[in-house]
């Protein structure tokens, strides 16, 4: 979700199980990123799982990211 709010559509996700890894990504993942788009599109709100994790639009998460962006570093 972290991926969404900073305006990405598309996210590509490598393991070192490759079936085994999309096996999991879709039992696990995929449902829970689903729900949360839906509730988001229900109620305009983050999810429960968003606002346990702030992630992407949490200031401190943003300060961090804005330092390491200053300092040529990968956040």
């Amino acid at each position: 979700m972290d991926y969404i709010d900073a305006g990405a559509n598309i996210v590509s996700i490598r393991g070192y199980e490759g079936i085994r890894d999309i096996e999991r990504y879709g039992e696990f993942v995929l449902p829970l990123v689903r729900a949360e788009l839906e509730h988001r599109r229900a109620t305009g709100r983050r999810g429960r799982l968003q606002r346990e994790h702030l992630g992407y639009g949490d200031p401190d998460f943003l300060a961090a990211h804005d330092a390491a962006a200053k300092a040529g570093v990968a956040a």
